[in-house]
């Protein structure tokens, strides 16, 4: 009786591979070539689309891994483009360093910073991993705010106005390197 059990346990196994190989179809995710690398069950060798993991474990982290690099490839590719116009840090029209802190430079940059944060939200979506990203955004969101209400692109006379953007406008300046950074800390789940 053990060895037909053992029997048809062999049966099914070779029969699951054979119907994971030929669901897999095209090439796999890593975009690998499925040549011969996969174990042999039974007479019958992987196809070219099984050269991924067919367990079920492995899909998750793959999912999360493809969707961090979505986020990542679209975040960045906004922010590149951003941060060319507008600098950062010491570079941007919002460093706290900067003569044009006070301008319409620099609110045309708390905008598109802003624009930035909240597309990095969408992208996020729903998605875990993304807590260094969404902290970050955030945060800029909240600069932006504050910013605007306080008028400084106005250039405020009041020192205690203007000494209030400082706070804001630094956050601000440094919004791009902390959304790259956010994005690529995403792939490690941060």
């Amino acid at each position: 009786m053990n060895r037909k059990q053992l029997w048809l346990m062999t049966c099914g196994v070779t029969a699951m591979a054979a119907l994971l190989s030929a669901c897999g179809g095209g090439d796999g995710p890593d975009g690998g070539d499925g040549g011969g690398g996969g174990a042999v069950v039974g007479d019958a060798a992987p196809s070219a689309g099984a050269s991924a993991d067919p367990s079920p474990f492995a899909d998750p982290v793959s999912e999360k891994a493809a969707t961090a690099e979505k986020v990542k490839s679209a975040v960045e590719a906004r922010l590149s483009v951003h941060e060319a116009r507008f600098g950062s840090g010491g570079t941007s029209p919002c460093s706290t360093g900067s003569a044009k802190m006070f301008t319409q430079d620099c609110d045309a940059a708390v905008r598109t910073t802003n624009d930035d944060a909240a597309f990095a939200l969408t992208q996020i979506g729903g998605h875990e991993g993304f807590a260094t990203l969404s902290a970050a955004a955030q945060k800029i969101q909240q600069a932006a705010a504050r910013y605007q209400e306080l008028g400084c692109a106005k250039n405020p006379a009041d020192a205690a106005d203007r000494q209030a953007c400082l706070a804001p406008a630094s956050v601000l300046a440094q919004g791009f390197p902390d959304l790259r950074s956010g994005a690529n800390l995403g792939l490690a789940g941060k």
